[in-house]
């Protein structure tokens, strides 16, 4: 299972489109017992970056989506284009 910690980063490389990168706010559980991850979502296109707001997800549907932890140094050069592809 992934560490979902407050901070953390993690990126999703969908087949198409702008690279997807979720920084963790906090998590927490629901009434029902559901783990929830609160998140800042972020859009990284080849020449910029873009803040796209606050989510919340299951933390299943999260690990899912976004299985990939990353650091912030990777996060910065994937932004600027120079990541390697994967």
């Amino acid at each position: 299972p992934l560490d979902i910690s407050s901070g953390a980063l993690f990126r999703h490389r969908p087949g198409y489109g702008p690279v997807e990168y979720a920084e963790v706010i906090d998590t927490g559980v629901d009434p029902v017992g559901i783990r929830h991850v609160r998140f800042r979502l972020f859009f990284g296109y080849r020449d910029k970056t873009v803040e796209a707001g606050e989510r919340t997800l299951a933390a299943i549907t999260f690990s899912n989506r976004f299985g990939e932890r990353i650091s912030r140094r990777a996060a910065r050069d994937g932004a600027n284009g120079t990541a390697a592809a994967g």
